[in-house]
């Protein structure tokens, strides 16, 4: 049921935001960050549920920061490279969350759009 709850959490998120704009009768100077599972990465069509929900809450690619864990990545780097690639082609901003958990170098990370990298803090204890 991952794949249905990942796409009612975008909608909800990304219809709240709308109506907060809706009240206040102009679009207001914040954004919207969703968490993706690895699944979701995996199996779902990140890009195209992303674009129906912009597209039916009115928003533009850039009030939306969509949060990716690293394992995600580390599954099927080729997938999540196209997926990311995509995502941006959306305008959104692409953060890997968790960074640190799992076994990505930061060399690798170079070839990624990723807008924003979120370090884990159990990777900062020795």
């Amino acid at each position: 049921m991952i794949l249905q709850l990942g796409r009612w959490a975008m909608d909800a998120a990304l219809q709240t935001l709308a109506s907060w704009d809706s009240d206040a009768d102009e679009a207001l100077p914040i954004y919207v960050g969703v968490n993706m599972s690895a699944i979701q990465v995996a199996r779902d069509n990140i890009a195209e549920m992303v674009a129906d929900a912009l597209k039916s809450s009115g928003l533009a690619g850039n009030r939306l920061t969509l949060e990716l864990t690293e394992s995600s990545i580390v599954q099927d780097p080729g997938r999540a490279t196209r997926v990311f690639d995509s995502l941006k082609g959306l305008d959104t901003i692409v953060a890997m969350d968790d960074f640190g958990t799992g076994y990505s170098s930061l060399a690798y990370l170079q070839r990624l759009p990723i807008d924003v990298l979120k370090i884990d803090r159990s990777s900062s204890r020795g």
